[in-house]
């Protein structure tokens, strides 16, 4: 887990976002603003925002606003679905094929990696195309601002499926370019947390998924989510200025 926090100097007007006691001489800033006591630096941390977690909070693994956004329900994906689907089409992207949201209890269920939080799968039909719908799956608890960045980027995966591109193109690309929708679409919803999230985003060291969004990012500026996305199906980076891998 990456954690964020950078050291200042804090006058004692604001308290400790973890123990709520009065700040003096250097404490940690986060980029949301919320401060705390440099004795909370080897703290374990909240799952969603790292912020160091209150003793009364580490059995649950999140702090008490994570907490109080998790996405636990299934009832509770769909209005997150629906504000993902305006993002999309606001841009004019749509993903045609039945799609279903599963919640998992654990990352075993998606991959043998215990930091993957959401998958997308799919039937190939022959070389291109779908057969029958498909499943995404996102980790069951997540908070919102977080489950909001995994289904954005499962569903530009979703919008990709069956293309040439989907099959040719090199993670780099294909991740970089589910990012970058996932983070246009955080930027839209604006939640509590964006700040964090997108921070972590953008300064994710991964060359696949770090390296993919600061690649494909500025191509998306630029031209459109959707002349990009459509470059890609058609295995045509370099017509947004992308390379091939």
């Amino acid at each position: 887990m990456r954690v964020f926090g950078t050291e200042i100097l804090a006058s004692g007007a604001t308290p400790c976002a973890v123990c709520g006691g009065r700040l003096h001489g250097a404490v940690f800033q986060f980029p949301d603003g919320r401060v705390w006591c440099v004795r909370h630096a080897s703290d374990p941390r909240c799952g969603g925002c790292t912020i160091p977690l209150s003793p009364v909070r580490r059995s649950s693994g999140l702090c008490a606003g994570c907490a109080g956004t998790a996405v636990r329900r299934s009832r509770d994906v769909v209005p997150v679905k629906e504000k993902l689907k305006r993002h999309m089409a606001q841009h004019d992207i749509a993903v045609t094929t039945p799609t279903k949201i599963q919640l998992v209890e654990s990352s075993a269920v998606m991959s043998g990696d215990p930091h993957v939080l959401g998958t997308t799968r799919w039937t190939r039909r022959a070389q291109y195309g779908v057969a029958g719908p498909i499943t995404i799956q996102v980790l069951r608890g997540l908070p919102l601002a977080q489950f909001r960045h995994v289904m954005g980027h499962e569903f530009a995966h979703a919008a990709m499926v069956g293309s040439s591109g989907m099959v040719s193109l090199g993670p780099r690309l294909i991740e970089g370019f589910a990012e970058a929708l996932a983070l246009v679409h955080l930027r839209l919803a604006q939640d509590a947390g964006l700040n964090v999230i997108e921070t972590s985003m953008l300064n994710n060291p991964d060359p696949i998924y770090g390296g993919g969004l600061r690649l494909v990012l500025p191509a998306v500026e630029q031209h459109g989510l959707l002349t990009v996305l459509e470059a890609l199906q058609l295995n045509r980076p370099r017509d947004v200025g992308l390379p091939r891998k």
